[in-house]
């Protein structure tokens, strides 16, 4: 995981999203097949083709699961970073640029306004913004005849349900990257929570030999514990739960979070291990009590397996 940065993406909601392109990222590097072109683009997962007839945005955008974005990614192609508007979605600006663009129709922005800000550092050019609208027209067969006035065209825009209009314009961007990786395919491994035990630990050892192996596993788990330590109750409580809702209520109001784990270390005092998690709430650490350097902090193995849900990675 040396290759892939940390990520950004603290007030978004999109964990999921940003775990599943570092997992997918990292598997690139290691099979070396074929040129990397900058880290993938979480943004473009979620606008990726194959949701656009999803029906609510929060459900496909925020509530998708790594396991989720990880099929898309391989069935889609991935998508990096520089081949979107770079201070559109740059790390630092993704946040507000995805609450406006969410909220176009309550904010009162246009459609045009959109299209205009994510192809201007391309082409600021009249004649390229009348191709990408022409070209989004013709995509959802709503073109008028050739004597049709600007006027015309661009009140068509607003007759493009907003979800699938965010997913043209991407996808507009990212054609040209689709599809370019040429590495073995990987078979996604996942495996959930069962309540069948008191905890995560019958996984351990599958855990540690990915990260053996060099692999960085995606884990679901309860958010709080990246911050600190839980009390000897509260993990007593999570190891016990017998269910999904009992085991999320002890999460507190920060809920579920995911996150690549990236490596293991025994503790100096007790032996236990420890586990080393490249979190994407950026480079800085003053979100912590823990041992953390560049955004990666390490858990302890009781607050990993106690509120761990569940555990992703990628093989041949």
């Amino acid at each position: 995981m040396e290759h892939v940065p940390v990520r950004q993406q603290a007030r978004t909601q999109f964990c999921a999203r940003e775990t599943a392109a570092q997992l997918f990222d990292a598997w690139q590097y290691q099979h070396r097949s074929y040129s990397i072109q900058g880290p993938s683009s979480a943004v473009a997962i979620a606008f990726s083709p194959a949701l656009q007839l999803r029906a609510s945005i929060d459900a496909s955008l925020i509530g998708a699961t790594v396991s989720d974005s990880l099929k898309r990614l391989l069935q889609a192609g991935s998508c990096p970073l520089e081949a979107l508007d770079a201070d559109l979605f740059s790390s630092e600006t993704i946040s507000r640029t995805l609450l406006s663009l969410l909220t176009a129709n309550d904010a009162g922005i246009t459609r045009s306004e959109i299209l205009r800000q994510m192809f201007y550092s391309h082409d600021p050019s009249e004649t390229y913004f009348h191709d990408v609208l022409h070209t989004l027209l013709r995509t959802n067969h709503l073109l008028l005849n050739t004597s049709s006035s600007e006027e015309d065209e661009i009140a068509l825009l607003d007759e493009i349900p907003l979800w699938t209009f965010l997913a043209n314009i991407i996808d507009l961007s990212c054609e040209q990257y689709r599809h370019s990786h040429s590495f073995i395919t990987p078979s996604i491994i996942n495996l959930e929570r069962t309540f069948r035990s008191a905890s995560f630990s019958e996984l351990s050892t599958q855990v540690l030999q990915q990260l053996q192996n060099g692999s960085p596993i995606a884990a679901s788990f309860c958010t709080h514990i990246l911050r600190q330590a839980p009390s000897s109750e509260l993990v007593a409580a999570a190891s016990s739960a017998e269910s999904y809702r009992a085991l999320e209520e002890t999460c507190g109001p920060e809920g579920l979070h995911a996150a690549p784990v990236i490596g293991v270390r025994p503790d100096s005092d007790t032996g236990a291990c420890e586990y080393l998690i490249q979190n994407s709430w950026g480079s800085r650490c003053d979100w912590t009590e823990l041992e953390c350097e560049g955004g990666k902090v390490w858990v302890s193995e009781e607050s990993f397996e106690a509120f761990s849900f569940s555990m992703t990675w990628l093989e041949e």
